[in-house]
């Protein structure tokens, strides 16, 4: 089993498509999709909860000796110190759109899972909700 923590900027919209947030953001995403399309898994989305979808996703591969809790506080802090170069942009879109910060944990243990006043700070000067996923094997 592959272990990894994943971090994601996504922002979703019923009414603005993937390149128009993109040229309001600033910041390339490393994926979108168009509402109408099918998702990565090859499915479509009923129309009511059919929406765009902007990412960008950073992801951190663990070693078989890697400890998450020595590499998560940069991992993130990395993550959100790039897209903060656009918070001014991105909360101005948190008040028409959905901006989340997703978090995945895949792993084979529970892992701590915090953040940083500093972390939580960035977090709201983007407008953005947290999400965090949890996958234990």
């Amino acid at each position: 089993m592959k272990n990894y923590l994943s971090i994601s900027l996504v922002i979703s919209s019923v009414a603005t498509p993937p390149e128009a947030i993109s040229g309001r953001v600033g910041l390339a995403p490393t994926s979108t999709r168009l509402r109408g399309t099918p998702t990565k898994t090859g499915v479509f989305r009923r129309p009511e909860f059919d929406v765009h979808e902007y990412w960008i996703r950073a992801e951190l591969e663990l070693g078989p000796t890697d400890v998450i809790e020595d590499l998560q506080p940069s991992f993130i802090t990395e993550f959100l110190n790039k897209i903060c170069a656009a918070r001014h942009q991105i909360r101005e879109l948190a008040v028409s759109e959905d901006v989340k910060i997703i978090f995945v944990y895949h792993m084979d243990r529970m892992p701590y899972v915090g953040l940083s006043s500093s972390q939580t700070e960035m977090i709201a000067a983007l407008g953005a909700s947290i999400d965090f996923d949890m996958m234990i094997a």
